[in-house]
């Protein structure tokens, strides 16, 4: 949603207290971006405009139950750059995952 919006930071969270209360989100692509609506450039988790320890917490709130993956990740030309770019991605989520549970 958050290439979608004006303000990624403050609408998406509410976006998805939306939907996740009402039980309609199956899959979450969780990724940044730096930008916004038609104009965005997806980034590493911990660069872009939207604040994904807010995000994770949401998703906690509204009780999401599925699975949380990574979407497109930015590349570089050394090998292994796609499975490097996973790795952190999947560290990520899961960081954020431990966080938000340890959490009250």
């Amino acid at each position: 949603m958050a290439e979608s919006v004006l303000d990624p930071r403050n609408e998406v969270p509410g976006i998805i207290r939306y939907f996740g209360e009402r039980k309609k989100i199956h899959l979450i692509h969780f990724r940044n971006i730096v930008g916004g609506r038609n104009k965005f450039q997806e980034v590493w988790p911990d660069e872009g405009v939207m604040n994904m320890h807010t995000l994770m917490k949401t998703l906690k709130e509204v009780g999401y139950p599925h699975m949380v993956v990574p979407d497109h990740a930015p590349q570089h030309s050394a090998p292994g750059s796609f499975e490097q770019a996973f790795a952190y991605q999947f560290g990520y989520i899961r960081a954020m995952i431990q966080a938000v549970q340890s959490e009250n």
